[in-house]
């Protein structure tokens, strides 16, 4: 997409001046998902060149580059920073991408299990996924038609939306991908390939936020261990969509396990603080 790119580049030119930006995440603090609502202003993002010019170009389409895609599990393990299991806690959080081009979401979620990574069992673990939209008006007078949105989405389909379990396989940004995604991405797929999902159910009800216990954890984890519940890989870009079409989440788990096994990676499964 074309926006106006004089105004893109006095945006990020003028980036480090603006209270309201974050154009990379301080690496001395894990930032979190609610964290970008004090970071980016409604008012900052109303005032954005990308809101400015949603009624014009509403949306920013997005390709998968197939030579970014793992065709296995083993692979996407391997490539990987953090592999995990976790509960999604917090809705959402939209935001505008560093360059100012995209819109992304921030997904925060709570550890039940790692197989790889340095995040223990029981923290808060933020990823962010290249798909997104804003509703870039406050009134209905601001456009007659209804609010101006403006969205980020896969030409082929992408992510979707992850559910309340999930399997994450993730790894840092680097160099030039830190311009749209600044931390946590889905390993493959350009940031889109590498969540496995599932509904999940008592007791996993009971794994909410920064309160969470080792005892209701450790619940969720049980129980997940025996669920029939089918898991849900949320794009076609996935590896080995015929083994896990229909497997159930306590398959996947093992699947998943056996894994980690091979490469000789010890998950834990309680917490390590």
């Amino acid at each position: 997409m074309k926006i106006m790119m004089r105004s893109i580049a006095g945006l990020i030119a003028t980036a480090a001046l603006m209270p309201g930006c974050v154009l990379a995440q301080d690496s001395a603090k894990e930032m979190h998902a609610m964290d970008f609502t004090a970071t980016q202003t409604n008012d900052w993002i109303l005032n954005s060149p990308l809101c400015k010019s949603a009624k014009e170009i509403p949306a920013n389409k997005l390709e998968v580059n197939p030579m970014t895609l793992e065709n296995n599990l083993t692979s996407l393990m391997k490539k990987s920073d953090e592999v995990v299991l976790v509960r999604e806690s917090y809705r959402p959080i939209m935001a505008i991408s560093p360059t100012g081009e995209y819109v992304i979401q921030y997904r925060d979620t709570i550890v039940l299990r790692t197989w790889k990574g340095s995040h223990n069992v029981g923290d808060i673990l933020t990823y962010a996924i290249p798909e997104g939209y804003l509703q870039c008006g406050t009134t209905q007078a601001d456009n007659p038609l209804g609010r101006p949105i403006f969205i980020t989405y896969y030409a082929d389909g992408g992510v979707g939306g992850p559910y309340g379990i999930s399997i994450l396989f993730l790894r840092h940004s680097k160099g030039y991908e830190k311009q749209l995604i600044p931390d946590f991405r889905l390993t493959g797929g350009n940031g889109i390939q590498g969540v496995f999902s599932a509904f999940y159910d008592q007791p996993c009800n009971q794994v909410l936020g920064g309160g969470t216990s080792s005892v209701s954890i450790k619940k969720c984890n049980d129980f997940l261990d025996s669920s029939q519940t089918p898991i849900l890989y949320n794009s076609h870009y996935n590896p080995q969509l015929e083994k896990v079409d229909k497997m159930s989440i306590s398959d996947f788990l093992q699947n998943v396990q056996a894994t980690a096994d091979s490469l000789g990676y010890t998950p834990q499964t309680e917490s390590g603080k």
